[in-house]
């Protein structure tokens, strides 16, 4: 089902995507004869345009905080086919404010804050050990060996 889509993505850029009468489809952004700047679809080659309203999509105009996975379910191409076509190189799809709020949310990141005061996850163990040691026990003296 994977390898359909990626040939349905494939054939539908190579019928839109003409420059030169060449389909630009897995070239390098030098071979492509594109400068950086001109005019490519809705916005232009190898400029990722990013506004308060997200990544500026070079295929519909529209813009969108998360443009890898815009293009991958609206136009039905990969996020690397997408950079590749529009020679955006390795830079991510995602607008840097939707990119700062995953970064905070990532357990353990700098801008992760737990709910609770230090000493508070300390009391809050501290209980969870002593009802672990109580039922490891209380097993214990009914006959279980563990």
């Amino acid at each position: 089902m994977k390898n359909a889509l990626a040939t349905l993505g494939a054939a539908q850029r190579a019928a839109t995507h003409q420059i030169l009468g060449q389909a630009i489809i897995g070239r390098s952004v030098s071979s492509m004869g594109m400068d950086v700047g001109a005019p490519d679809g809705f916005g232009r080659f190898a400029v990722v345009d990013e506004q308060t309203g997200g990544l500026l999509c070079h295929e519909c105009g529209r813009r969108f905080a998360h443009l890898g996975l815009h293009v991958y379910k609206a136009h039905e191409i990969s996020a690397n086919e997408y950079r590749t076509a529009h020679g955006l190189g390795r830079r991510g799809l995602v607008a840097t404010a939707t990119r700062d709020i995953i970064a905070n949310k990532r357990p353990g990141s700098p801008g992760q804050q737990d709910p609770l005061p230090r000493s508070a996850r300390s009391r809050r163990s501290q209980g969870g050990r002593a009802r672990v040691r109580s039922a490891h026990l209380s097993r214990r003296a009914r006959g279980h060996p563990r």
